[in-house]
């Protein structure tokens, strides 16, 4: 059930350009270990060309972590 919700939510996503292609690791084709990779590059060329650099990793892996109680009546 999970991977729909998931699905539909990536689905949207894409659909109306609402993420980056920078976004790794729950999309088909980008995974963390991708990220690994081509991250240091573009911090490594914005700091050459003098830009500012900030980041942020999130790992939203429990955020869908979700466990629904039930009560026996």
């Amino acid at each position: 059930m999970k991977a729909v919700f998931r699905d539909e939510i990536v689905q949207h996503l894409d659909k109306y350009d609402l993420i980056r292609n920078t976004q790794h690791g729950f999309r088909k084709g980008y995974s963390r270990t991708s990220n690994l990779l081509v991250f240091p590059e573009s911090v490594t060329t914005d700091i050459d060309a003098e830009r500012n650099v900030d980041t942020v990793y999130l790992d939203l892996a429990r955020a869908f972590k979700i466990k629904f109680l039930t009560r026996d009546f």
